[in-house]
């Protein structure tokens, strides 16, 4: 909904960009503009082929390879045998300019890399993932290519991990607007909501959350040792690998999404920073995950007061309706 309100100018430059390649490990490096943070895909990682990821900032480790992937409805557990069928990369360099808020002009800076991945075995499902790498942090998101037997599909559960360096520290909230606990990650609860602040034993501080969703459930956070059930060898598999590791968070959807050809998931958004203040002045990262805007001409859009009735009440909401319009 931010987007709708914005204007962006991009200036962006497309060209191909050189990407570090580990024939060893078979894994891919993707650093930010400022080569401060860097991004390294591999599909060996893990046993089972199973797609990871991990993030360095400054040459400090800030996630471990965390596990990606997800179950589908009525089809086999898309999260593992994967193949590196092709890897495109880019970049963009350019700023945007709001109709309003704390900044005139915002930067848009950042690497690219998408990853496609086919499966070994049947049905040879393709799988995309695209990373971003900024100076202010990361962003990645799936997106599921036109393919036969995939022209609809639900998505029962995303296996998105975030693996932290033992000692890690996070803020946990619950419900709307709720206190926020600063407990080890391996204590966070179940349906602790994002944006998730971490503090890292190198002091890195990092802020976890999700962007541009127009068409895919929000999402919560959990400690991926209570993500199993009893019948669910999915995530028993996930959990035994885990095993005396608990600090290890991964995401839980809110609901199925419904998906189709070139279906693309909401930005997995981390923004990284040397200190709290550092992630307030790079808090605009989550808006460049939205899509720009589509009005031509937001001139008539002006900042304006509000009112907030805090008792929730229909008497109080006409109340201040009332008072509205006899001003």
């Amino acid at each position: 909904m931010i987007a709708v309100f914005l204007t962006r100018l991009l200036i962006p430059f497309l060209v191909l960009l050189q990407v570090q390649v580990s024939r060893a490990a078979s894994s891919y490096d993707l650093l930010s503009p400022n080569q401060q943070i860097r991004i390294q895909f591999s599909n060996d990682s893990l046993r089972n082929d199973i797609p990871a990821y991990q993030v360095f900032y400054k040459g400090r480790q800030f996630l471990r390879p965390s596990a990606m992937g997800f179950q589908l409805a009525g089809q086999a557990t898309f999260h593992s045998l994967f193949k590196i069928t092709d890897i495109k990369t880019r970049e963009q360099r350019g700023t945007w300019k709001p109709v309003y808020g704390e900044r005139a002009v915002y930067p848009d800076n950042y690497n690219e890399m998408q990853i496609t991945m086919q499966e070994k075995i049947l049905p040879h499902r393709l799988l995309k993932v695209v990373f971003r790498a900024y100076n202010e942090g990361v962003a990645f998101r799936y997106e599921f290519p036109d393919q036969p037997g995939m022209k609809n599909f639900t998505i029962t559960r995303e296996l998105t991990e975030f693996a932290f360096p033992a000692g890690t520290f996070a803020w946990q909230e619950h419900g709307h607007e709720g206190l926020y606990n600063k407990v080890l990650i391996s204590a966070v609860k179940p349906d602790c909501e994002l944006p998730l602040t971490v503090l890292t034993p190198d002091t890195i501080y990092a802020a976890i959350a999700e962007g541009g969703s127009s068409d895919y459930p929000r999402a919560y956070v959990q400690n991926s040792t209570v993500v199993a059930t009893p019948y669910d060898s999915v995530s028993i598999a996930l959990r035994n690998r885990r095993r005396g590791d608990p600090n290890t968070i991964s995401i839980t959807l809110r609901g199925e999404a419904k998906g189709k050809s070139n279906y693309e998931t909401a930005w997995r958004m981390i923004t990284i920073a040397d200190s709290p203040g550092g992630l307030m002045e790079r808090n605009y990262l989550l808006l460049n995950l939205n899509e720009p805007s589509k009005i031509a001409d937001p001139s008539w859009i002006k900042p304006g007061k509000a009112i907030r009735d805090v008792t929730l009440s229909t008497i109080g909401g006409k109340k201040y309706i009332d008072y509205a319009q006899k001003q």
